[in-house]
């Protein structure tokens, strides 16, 4: 039957682009965790909108459809609806000086090691610049007080 035929395929095709759209999502989540400007060119609200659809999505799936296939791809979507939302809040935060994300996390900006052209000493220079431009002893971090200043701090 030539029906049966056509749903298979467009079966395989809904299957196929879900895929390709659950993983095209780390693209966007690159341009977010590089941005230096806050992702300011990022729609939070979009991306929040997209993220409560996508969670209907989901429910809609488990409870009304029951079917396995669609749920999956609805969990993809809605986890990379929720982790661009996030990563732009928190961008967006830092950006006005709200520190969200461990040191560690925080300088996608900073040549890593895995990067193309990253040489000890290219880390070292990003690490030294930083701390030596924010006035910190953390890379990306406050002035954190040694040992001889410790002492005079009341923490009551």
């Amino acid at each position: 039957m030539v029906l049966d035929g056509s749903l298979q395929v467009l079966t395989a095709l809904y299957g196929v682009t879900g895929i390709v759209t659950v993983v095209s999502y780390g693209t966007q989540i690159r341009a977010v965790w590089r941005s230096s400007t806050g992702a300011a060119d990022v729609s939070l609200f979009m991306w929040s909108l997209w993220s409560v659809g996508a969670t209907i999505a989901v429910l809609y799936a488990r409870f009304v459809t029951h079917d396995a296939g669609y749920l999956l791809m609805s969990l993809g979507n809605a986890t990379g609806c929720f982790l661009v939302a996030t990563l732009t809040a928190i961008k967006r935060a830092e950006a006005q000086g709200v520190r969200l994300l461990p040191i560690g996390l925080q300088h996608a900006s900073l040549p890593c090691a895995h990067s193309e052209g990253a040489t000890p000493a290219a880390l070292a220079r990003g690490l030294h610049r930083e701390t030596r431009e924010s006035g910190s002893n953390v890379p990306g971090g406050p002035r954190i007080p040694t040992d001889a200043t410790i002492s005079s701090v009341d923490v009551r």
